[in-house]
């Protein structure tokens, strides 16, 4: 959510610098300018005030860059917002935090000025002006505050007895820069006001007492009626108040360093649901099923119920106690404060955030989150950027200076009640995330908030085994087996952050999906969707009844679109009902007709098709093909327009799981010798397996009873239940894992895997693993042919041509050759590296991105930086004018660049691509993921044009496109004060300066009026 006001706490006074930058103005500007001041001074008199101010060209909490400016620039761009594009006018102020022997000084604006007429703020507060510059363009602020005091209130410098540095507060909407200080006058109350009549300004009506043990309810009273830079300031000051109270620390169980504490959040209060962590499961309230599962943590040392001083909360406390949990109690709105103060109370180094309302939380994923903060010294972790586990697993891991900083900071009620949202997005903090296994596990809602969760709990629980806790996958599987349990609470689930919005880009999947092939063009579709929902982008789901009713749930009711299959212009017309106009329709359907395509040009921009066989007559824009070959022939006689291609496995729609892992598997690869015998064995014919290819490895696999074996299949495959039977008849050693979520997981644990050819194949080929292969479909031939001629894996056969007694007998002879050579399976799987990497879906969403216009008439295109744009990136990293503007400044060597090249291309959650203009490079964007703010992503923007292409309006392009890429996103650039270009092309684009030193660019529908 957008943060109208951004502060920085401040230890020493920042030093104002003026520089001699001046922005250029178009004359049409200018003269709307001048026309504005002429209006004004008819209408305010001659005696409007028309002198310099300081505008701020940058800043940071040591240090503030400003220029002169005219006022009546400020006054025109506050009369006409298009002129703040050229003009840039950022004011800067001073405002005191007044302190008198009674209290805070409040004073209450003149109803007849511009800005926030009637409204309390902090007094003095006044626009710096060059009253105090000395001879080295140096702005004093302090001597500028101690003028405003002495105009505004009356009092004089010689009555202040302290100051002191507080904040730098920004209004994001006004670009309004105020720094702040707190002022101490020896005065009391009956003085001040006595002064304020005698000699105040007429800018305040009135001045009013605030009691220092008052402000909290100050605060409540008058949020409609304090500015926002004085609601911010007043909250720091509860803050450091509540802040302040001395806290007695429970001993230490036990010396552990860093010490870390899982803390709930826990009350019985609730408007949706009262009571709800005291309703029973299987004989247990949720609180209960929540305290033991979170004492299985096993690197968390202790486990702070943090519940409310309320005495309705008695029982809570007195319930986790006999659970075993340390109590905190603290105030109830502020559970920031709370978790801070039990975080005090147990002297804590790291806390792992848990609630108290989900009942299925999993030890070894909240282990996971711990680990995945301390592995990358990161202060904030967490499993839910974006959301790609089941809605209810959710755990944040975060330091306790972090926690202190947040505490001491966050001063809007949504930051105080949330805990965590001033940790998930300030760009100063390191954050790590531990990716989930997405769709369709992400569709699942496993939280209690509605009655209609505690019914889903309730029939959940009584199918679960009660002798020891369940796995969030055991869970999940359970599901998958009675899909109707998920059907109780289904219309509860978690909406996308775009879900509703007007400015999300549209995407329709046509798509299919069966007990006959099963979940393969869903899944590929739903990889795609999830890195679009995630940038902002809507994606609908257009299928036949047949298809909706065997995905169940998966797909989001109000995203669904119901085909009837009568005939393609019906078909259309339902779509086109639903959405009015789409950016892409994307087919993936091998039986979707070319006048369906036709049908719906009507409302899409573009029509995507998603193929393997290149057998069938389309109508496309864009073909996407992971099957490596010369397609080009064969699709130019089948489509009916000139389309682009993108043809091979890098093209494969993979989950973000899988490239997570790709980067440990090559480090296990690379640390392992020539021998790498086989001790587990993956066996996946995928969620359907029609021709049973599970059973044919279980029966090989029989007589080898030094192995571990895991086998996954859907709980709908028609074979299931002989398969469970082979497995109960095989031993502990054997386990079967149905409608597995997190495949990258178990890939990861396998040695060797056994399955078919189908999609899976480039899952596998990006985590490493060498595979043994039985085709269950003849298009999976293709498939096939290329993992063995590449080395990634071998060819048993195809039970769709060959006798199964010959295929079985095959897989035997291979397994056994492995088995006794055990360096080919490491060939293999260093092979199987090669097939793919796991950013197909990066590729296909740059690819969907229309084109941005040039002013020339020319046209730019994204496109994700590959492996061989090493050179070229390199060289334009190195260029002069690139270095001159840069963060660091020092040129890279190679060896340098190369190595920050890989570890850009393996980030899963950056983006960094190049913009190319008739084919050439032009210049390269990258968007650093830093952080998450309520479901939305925020990157650090950062942009470089090749010396060629400058003045040629590429980098306005380039900001344009990739608000179109990511139309749901935060992005933060930082320029640096000298970097005149920078700094107007990014304001053009509507960029705002914020106090803590970065340009912010919103999403469009927070740009409020």
């Amino acid at each position: 959510m957008k943060q109208s006001v951004s502060l920085i706490r401040l230890n020493d006074a920042p030093v104002c610098t003026l520089s001699s930058t001046t922005p250029d103005v178009p004359a049409w500007v200018d003269g709307r300018a001048r026309e504005i001041w002429r209006e004004e001074v008819q209408r305010r008199g001659a005696n409007l005030f028309d002198g310099e101010i300081v505008s701020v060209v940058s800043i940071n909490d040591s240090s503030i860059v400003g220029r002169r400016s005219d006022y009546r620039w400020l006054l025109a761009q506050s009369r006409d917002a298009s002129i703040f594009k050229w003009s840039q006018i950022r004011p800067l102020a001073v405002t005191g935090l007044l302190l008198c022997r009674d209290g805070i000084v409040i004073g209450h604006r003149s109803k007849t000025v511009y800005q926030f007429p009637g409204m309390g703020e902090l007094a003095p507060s006044g626009s710096v002006d060059m009253t105090t510059l000395d001879s080295d363009s140096r702005i004093n602020l302090q001597q500028q505050l101690m003028l405003e005091l002495r105009e505004e209130i009356g009092i004089t410098a010689d009555e202040v007895i302290d100051v002191r540095p507080l904040a730098v507060v920004s209004d994001t909407d006004s670009q309004v820069f105020d720094v702040c200080f707190t002022v101490r006058t020896s005065k009391d109350w009956a003085e001040i006001t006595q002064i304020f009549e005698k000699n105040g300004s007429a800018e305040y009506e009135r001045v009013e007492l605030l009691p220092l043990n008052c402000v909290q309810e100050y605060l409540l009273a008058n949020q409609q009626t304090l500015t926002p830079l004085t609601l911010a300031l007043l909250q720091m000051v509860v803050n450091d108040q509540t802040l302040s109270v001395p806290q007695s620390v429970i001993p230490a169980l036990g010396s552990t360093s860093p010490r870390t504490a899982v803390i709930v959040q826990a009350r019985k209060g609730s408007s949706r649901l009262p009571g709800k962590i005291l309703r029973k499961l299987s004989g247990k309230t949720v609180l209960e099923h929540v305290i033991e599962r979170l004492h299985r943590v096993r690197n968390a040392d202790l486990v702070v119920v943090a519940t409310t001083t309320q005495s309705a909360d008695d029982e809570v406390a007195a319930l986790a106690e006999r659970c075993g949990a340390i109590i905190f109690r603290g105030d109830e709105r502020d559970v920031l404060g709370r978790y801070l103060g039990a975080a005090r109370a147990v002297n804590a180094d790291v806390i792992l955030r848990v609630t108290s309302d989900c009942p299925l939380i999993d030890p070894d994923l909240c282990e996971a989150v711990i680990s995945a903060r301390a592995k990358t010294d990161a202060d904030y972790a967490s499993n839910n950027m974006p959301r790609l586990f089941p809605h209810g697993l959710d755990c944040e891991a975060f330091t306790r200076t972090a926690l202190e900083m947040a505490a001491r900071d966050a001063t809007t009620p949504y930051d105080r009640e949330h805990v965590t949202p001033w940790l998930r997005r300030r760009p100063e903090l390191h954050r790590a995330n531990v990716v989930g296994p997405g769709w369709p596990a992400n569709q699942q809602r496993w939280t209690l908030d509605y009655p209609e969760d505690l019914l889903f709990f309730d029939r959940l629980f009584a199918k679960l085994p009660a002798d020891r806790l369940a796995t969030w996958q055991e869970a999940l599987s359970l599901l998958g087996q009675e899909p109707y349990l998920a059907q109780a609470n289904a219309q509860h689930r978690v909406r996308t952050a775009m879900a509703n919005d007007p400015s999300a880009g549209v995407v329709v999947f046509r798509m299919t999906a069966n007990a006959k092939i099963g979940m393969g063009h869903a899944m590929r579709c739903h990889a795609l969707a999830t890195r679009l929902e995630a940038l902002g982008w809507r994606c609908y789901w257009a299928a036949t009844a047949e298809t909706l009713a065997f995905l169940g749930d998966n797909t989001p009711p109000h995203l669904r679109i119901e085909l009837r299959d009568e005939d393609a212009a019906a078909d259309a017309a339902r779509i086109g009902a639903a959405v009015r106009h789409c950016d892409a329709l994307i087919v993936d359907d091998y039986d979707v007709s070319t006048d369906f395509a036709q049908a719906v040009r009507q409302f899409a921009e573009q029509i995507v098709y998603f193929d393997d066989l290149a057998n069938r007559p389309m109508d496309a824009d864009l073909i996407v093909n992971p099957t490596p070959g010369d397609w080009t022939s064969r699709y130019k006689k089948l489509n009916r327009r000139d389309a682009r291609l993108l043809i091979g496995p890098d093209m494969a729609l993979l989950r973000q799981q899988f490239q997570a892992r790709r980067g440990t598997r090559q480090q296990m690869l690379n640390a392992t010798g020539q021998a790498m015998p086989i001790k587990r064995i993956l066996v996946a014919f995928g969620g359907v397996d029609p021709l049973n290819g599970t059973g044919l490895a279980l029966d090989m696999l029989a007589q080898q009873a030094d192995l571990s074996v895991d086998v996954v299949l859907g709980g709908q495959a028609p074979y299931i239940e002989d398969v469970k039977r082979q497995v109960a008849a095989m031993g502990p050693r054997v386990k079967l894992w149905t409608d597995v979520a997190d495949m990258a997981a178990m890939m990861m644990e396998a040695d060797l895997a056994i399955g078919a050819p189908g999609t899976s194949t480039w899952e596998r080929g990006c985590v490493g693993l060498a595979s043994l292969l039985v085709g269950i479909a003849e298009n999976q031939r293709d498939n096939a042919a290329i993992v063995e001629r590449a080395g990634a894996g071998l060819v048993a056969g195809f039970l769709t041509a060959e006798p199964r007694e010959a295929v079985a007998a095959t897989l035997a002879a291979q397994f056994r050759d492995l088995q006794q050579h055990p360096a080919k399976r490491r060939t293999m799987a260093l092979a199987a590296m090669k097939l793919c990497d796991g950013r197909g879906t990066q590729r296909v969403v740059a690819a969907l991105l229309p084109a941005t216009d040039l002013p020339d008439g020319r046209r730019l295109r994204l496109r994700i930086v590959e492996a061989h744009d090493e050179e070229m990136l390199m060289k334009l990293q190195r260029a002069p004018e690139t270095r001159r503007y840069a963060l660091n400044p020092a040129i890279p060597t190679e060896e340098e660049h190369h190595r920050w090249l890989l570890e850009r291309l393996s980030a899963v959650a950056d983006w960094f691509l190049i913009a190319e203009v008739e084919g050439q490079a032009a210049a390269f964007v990258r968007l650093d993921w830093i952080g998450e703010d309520n479901g939305r992503p925020e990157y650090l923007i950062s942009i470089a044009t090749e010396r060629s292409f400058h003045r040629q309006g590429i980098g306005a392009a380039l900001l344009r496109a990739v608000r179109h890429l990511a139309p749901g996103a935060h992005f933060y650039a930082k320029i640096l004060p000298d970097n005149l270009a920078s700094l107007s092309l990014f304001a053009r684009a509507d960029y705002r300066l914020a106090a803590d030193g970065f340009f912010h660019s919103y999403p469009a529908q927070h740009k409020e009026a």
